[in-house]
């Protein structure tokens, strides 16, 4: 996304006063690009969480793997909702990617740690 609207702002600014049509192209694509590629992730996190709650062995504790899974299922949810509507739910997406976000550093924390690894 970030590629998209550096490539195309620039672009944009250049002609934006003679053809407006052209920013509002670009707001508009580099939105639906956010929006995707936030509910692709927040989607494959909600996933790799709800993974989480029937294992025996875990590398997050229940109540934070169920955190992880609320938060990144409402990101998830607001994304697609932003996307499918055309309208800005930024504000609603916010905490639960930020809390998400925590979450899987939490479980990077964990995986790198080698919390998960069975006691031989």
């Amino acid at each position: 996304m970030y590629a998209f609207v550096l490539g195309a702002y620039f672009v944009v600014a250049r002609v934006a006063a003679e053809t407006p049509v052209l920013y509002e192209i670009a707001e508009a694509s580099a939105f639906a690009i956010f929006y995707i590629a936030n509910v692709i992730a927040f989607l494959g996190a909600a996933i790799v969480f709800l993974s989480f709650l029937s294992q025996e062995e875990r590398l997050l504790p229940l109540w934070l793997s169920a955190i992880g899974l609320v938060a990144s299922a409402s990101a998830a949810v607001f994304g697609a909702f932003g996307l499918a509507t055309g309208n800005d739910t930024m504000m609603f997406m916010g905490p639960g990617a930020l809390l998400g976000y925590l979450v899987m550093g939490v479980l990077g924390w964990r995986i790198l740690l080698g919390a998960g690894k069975r006691n031989a």
